[in-house]
């Protein structure tokens, strides 16, 4: 949801060496998702826990890394966005291998939804008790990430190695 486009395809070309255009077409399907953050009247609220560890090594290009930095820091003043950035090695230690989404629907009734980004599968959780085991991770990152109003500094300290 915060990838810059270049960024967005060095990862995908990383990940999945593929086609060009198969290439192209994920990094457009990653752009498109992004809409949800800017669309009219209600956008999506997002609220993000980055891992240090990933702003610190790089996935690309400095230059791409900088403009990447430069985004999640420009996303950070959206009313609609919370960026927190866990200190190196919590995130490992509390949630484990690869990305956890979590999607709370504003719709009564819906059950939450998980989603398990994993280097070569994608993990969608049903049970209500591992529902509610992701949300104890998210709200223990939460809790021990620094605060969000901290996020565009931390950032530009990363930002400044690059």
């Amino acid at each position: 949801m915060l990838q810059t486009e270049d960024y967005a395809r060095d990862l995908v070309r990383r990940l999945r060496p593929e086609s060009e255009a198969e290439v192209e077409r994920r990094v457009e399907f990653r752009m498109r998702r992004q809409r949800v953050l800017r669309r009219r009247p209600r956008p999506l609220n997002l609220w993000v826990v980055l891992d240090e560890g990933a702003l610190w090594r790089p996935a690309c290009a400095p230059a791409t890394m900088r403009m990447q930095i430069r985004h999640i820091i420009e996303q950070c003043r959206r009313p609609n966005v919370t960026i927190q950035i866990a200190p190196l090695g919590i995130s490992g230690q509390v949630a484990g291998d690869g990305s956890l989404t979590l999607v709370r629907f504003p719709q009564q009734g819906l059950q939450d939804m998980v989603y398990l980004e994993r280097p070569d599968n994608a993990v969608y959780p049903t049970r209500r008790a591992e529902i509610e085991h992701h949300w104890h991770i998210f709200n223990t990152l939460v809790t021990e990430a620094a605060p969000p109003e901290q996020t565009p500094r931390v950032l530009a300290r990363i930002l400044s190695t690059y």
